[in-house]
């Protein structure tokens, strides 16, 4: 999965604001979470942390969105891989079945950052 923080020469400046209720998708998926929320000043180690959790929230966001997608035997099927932890399995069995896989993890990933960014948590319709 990519990195949640990943970095552009698009960033906005330190001290600069951005808009990012209106910011395009791209803009905000290379945005440096960490200074657009005012952390660089935050150990490495509390740095990491909150990216770990971020990290971990992007993945149960796009675990929920392939389980929708899923009709049960299936989510059985992948159920079960998970559990014995064959990454191949799992890559081939999200292509073969997730078409969509890299957009969606974008997808989930720009979701959480906007509303990280803006401060709105709320569900988007």
């Amino acid at each position: 999965m990519n990195d949640i923080n990943q970095t552009t020469n698009q960033d906005t400046p330190t001290g600069a604001t951005q808009d990012w209720n209106s910011a395009s998708d791209t803009d905000v998926m290379n945005a440096d979470i960490i200074i657009a929320m005012g952390l660089e000043t935050l150990s490495e180690a509390e740095k990491v942390a909150i990216i770990d959790e971020m990290t971990a929230t992007v993945q149960l966001g796009v675990a929920k969105r392939v389980m929708d997608q899923l009709d049960e035997a299936k989510q059985q099927e992948l159920s079960s891989m998970m559990e014995k932890d064959d990454s191949e399995a799992l890559n081939q069995f999200l292509d073969a079945n997730i078409p969509d896989f890299e957009t969606l993890i974008e997808q989930e990933m720009v979701a959480f950052k906007r509303a990280m960014l803006t401060g709105n948590t709320s569900p988007q319709a």
